[in-house]
């Protein structure tokens, strides 16, 4: 009789998998050392996005709603946090100079595709999240 793994393993291999993917796009398309990235989401992947990139050297801004994760992120090895409900993180983004990489781990196309524009030249998007369209106006 086959049993199902539970929720426990079920998530390991979600997180597995996400640093997986993050290896993978950081193979293909390097970043410059100590170079922005701005993560957005910061539930379970998001969480492992900014202790992987932080102990890789990259300078973390982590984006969410709300003061509830600030300490934590920051405790986690984000360098800064923006709260998106009182900053435009795009404005803030760009007044860093721009985010080299942008990790999504939010399934929310409509703020992705704001982020966008926060994108250092050259930068990189990398979507973790099952997202429908996104969309930019944003032209290089």
């Amino acid at each position: 009789m086959a049993q199902s793994l539970p929720q426990s393993y079920k998530a390991a291999v979600v997180v597995n998998k996400g640093q997986d993917l993050i290896l993978k796009d950081l193979e293909m398309r390097p970043l410059i050392p100590e170079g922005l990235v701005a993560i957005q989401g910061l539930d379970g992947l998001g969480h492992q996005a900014v202790q992987f990139f932080s102990n890789m050297g990259y300078m973390i801004v982590a984006l969410s709603h709300g003061e509830s994760k600030r300490d934590f992120v920051l405790n986690l090895g984000a360098h800064d946090y923006i709260d998106t409900t009182k900053v435009d993180p795009v404005e803030k983004l760009r007044e860093m100079g721009g985010a080299d990489m942008i990790c999504a781990t939010a399934p929310d196309p409509k703020a992705i595709s704001h982020l966008v524009s926060g994108l250092a030249t050259g930068g990189k998007l990398l979507v973790l999240a099952a997202v429908g369209n996104i969309e930019s106006t944003r032209s290089q």
